[in-house]
């Protein structure tokens, strides 16, 4: 995806989550400010994060991932 490869611990839910979030783009917002400050609550592995940062260039996202093991991905 956009030349990267994504990672997963467990690829169960993380299947729908990339459905979800890069086919049904349940997280495009349409069209924002130059540089935009997201915010990803429950980033679990990024795949948000990694959408956000494709879709909307310029934007800071600021992830945060209570799961040590999550977080380990997401890093």
């Amino acid at each position: 995806m956009f030349g990267s490869t994504l990672y997963a611990y467990r690829l169960g839910g993380q299947a729908g989550l990339v459905d979800e979030v890069f086919v049904q783009r349940i997280y495009d917002v349409g069209t924002l400010p130059e540089h935009p400050v997201i915010v990803d609550c429950g980033a679990n592995i990024g795949i948000a994060t990694f959408f956000f940062v494709h879709t909307y260039p310029g934007c800071r996202v600021v992830a945060f991932e209570p799961d040590s093991d999550a977080y380990e991905m997401l890093q």
